[in-house]
């Protein structure tokens, strides 16, 4: 069974996902309005994945403001800014109303941040995989593992393909 899930202008594809929630959004959720929840949740039998998309390409963003918008938002990934102040705490609150509601997940736990600019390098994603696992901090309370296993990774739309097929995801603007 095949889910689909949208996001802007980009459609995720899940060829076995159990269930597929759109998470940030009040009405799925009823967190309070100062935390910030992930984009969606896509459960599978091994593995739980929270994903956070940002899109700095979309059709959506005035032609004029295209550029300097692109230029601002890869300014704030290269800088940490992104991460510290947006992806990191997106998982971290997620995380904690999901545990409040007992409805943390018990498998394993794989935070994917889907960065969809074309051109960015495999550096760039490396470097930005660490800086949110550091700022996530991976290794657990004094260096014990958590009781989940837990991952996180940034990606782009190409990288997220490779790694993940069989599940994919495109770029579908309105009008097409």
């Amino acid at each position: 069974m095949q889910s689909d899930i949208r996001e802007g202008e980009l459609v995720f594809s899940f060829q076995d996902a159990r269930s597929l929630d759109k998470f940030d959004d009040v009405n799925t959720h009823g967190m309070a309005h100062a935390m910030k929840a992930v984009d969606f949740l896509a459960a599978f039998g091994p593995s739980t994945w929270l994903m956070e998309v940002k899109d700095p390409e979309d059709s959506g963003i005035p032609p004029e403001h295209a550029n300097k918008e692109r230029v601002r938002f890869l300014s704030e990934l290269q800088s940490k800014k992104l991460v510290n102040d947006v992806l990191a705490p997106k998982l971290r609150d997620t995380l904690v109303y999901l545990a409040l509601a007992h409805r943390a997940p018990t498998n394993r736990i794989l935070y994917i941040a889907v960065i969809a600019v074309a051109e960015l390098d495999s550096a760039l994603l490396l470097a930005a995989t660490e800086a949110l696992k550091a700022k996530c901090y991976l290794p657990g309370p004094f260096k014990q593992l958590w009781a989940s296993n837990f991952d996180v990774v940034v990606v782009n739309l190409e990288s997220f393909n490779r790694a993940f097929e069989p599940h994919s995801v495109t770029r579908q603007p309105p009008n097409s």
